[in-house]
């Protein structure tokens, strides 16, 4: 048994698992062969979602699916996956998830997937195979990814990626695109000083015309 962790009723589990200290592990929740479980993992928690009224009060609004998680998955430390509101919130086989990770409700990550630290899916989002994600980077609710997409830390993924490359930024685009941008801000106050300079040549020789 491992120390204080929990798993709920009605929960499976498969061969070969590591379940570390401190892991939660919920209700009716599935969980193949060769799992590793990193301490104070989260597994089935709910998910966050509210009704709201029009005198703006908030009521919870149930969360009735559950979490599968597929063979030969690591979920790091302190890494959180809700279960999907009335569905299954669903980690692929193979795919490795860094620790302070945020999996939303209704998420569904695919095949041999790397997850860096501190990234964060909103509900009903979802990735392809083979997708690697850099730390730091957000998904914005119901956006796709396709396959082979590889995303830099820090990113911010507002719309679906539906064709396999590299992508940077906030909001992500061509990673090629996003590193040109980056230059150009780099010099932004050098390119400030010219346009003045062009300014103030301009309005000389105007002056100057009119003499």
């Amino acid at each position: 048994m491992i120390a204080n962790a929990y798993i709920g009723p009605f929960t499976t589990i498969g061969q070969d698992c590591t379940i570390h200290p401190h892991v939660t592990i919920r209700e009716r929740c599935q969980i193949g062969n060769r799992v590793i479980l990193q301490p104070g993992a989260v597994i089935g928690s709910c998910g966050f979602g509210y009704s709201t009224d029009k005198m703006g009060n908030h009521t919870k609004l149930e969360q009735m699916g559950i979490v599968a998680i597929e063979d030969d998955v690591e979920i790091g430390a302190n890494t959180t996956i809700d279960r999907s509101r009335f569905k299954v919130t669903k980690i692929g086989c193979g795919t490795k998830i860094d620790n302070l990770v945020q999996i939303g409700h209704g998420v569904s990550i695919g095949k041999s997937n790397l997850i860096v630290a501190q990234v964060g899916f909103s509900g009903s989002s979802s990735t392809g195979n083979w997708v690697v994600v850099g730390g730091q980077s957000g998904f914005v609710g119901h956006v796709s990814i396709a396959d082979g997409v590889m995303i830099a830390a820090k990113s911010g993924i507002s719309k679906s990626i539906t064709k396999k490359g590299q992508f940077g930024g906030n909001p992500a685009v061509p990673l090629e695109e996003h590193q040109r941008t980056a230059v150009y801000l780099r010099n932004i106050k050098r390119y400030i000083d010219k346009i003045q300079a062009l300014e103030e040549r301009l309005s000389h020789l105007e002056n100057h015309e009119h003499c």
